[in-house]
């Protein structure tokens, strides 16, 4: 799953400014049926993902913009809110 791929990406000491901004709109364009999805290996994997932006969230590498971008993200994920807002507000 390339949500998996992009995770796993960000996991190094500097993570790329690409990979978390193409995670997030990968997030933002499919994460409402990963995350409504039954199958527990889409729900795990969601899991992981949000928690993996949570932690770069406050990385000291990762820029404000994206930190920024990121916040949006966990807060629209946490009210389960429409997840095309993010695209509209930071593009």
């Amino acid at each position: 799953m390339c949500i998996q791929t992009l995770v796993k990406a960000t996991t190094t000491t500097t993570p790329r400014t690409d990979d978390i901004e193409c995670l997030c709109k990968l997030l933002t364009t499919a994460g409402k049926e990963l995350d409504s999805s039954t199958r527990d290996d889409h729900r795990r994997s969601m899991a992981t993902c949000f928690d993996r932006l949570d932690k770069l969230r406050v990385h000291q590498d990762v820029d404000k913009r994206l930190q920024f971008l990121i916040m949006v993200r966990l807060a629209l994920q946490a009210q389960g809110e429409c997840t095309h807002l993010v695209s509209m507000h930071l593009s």
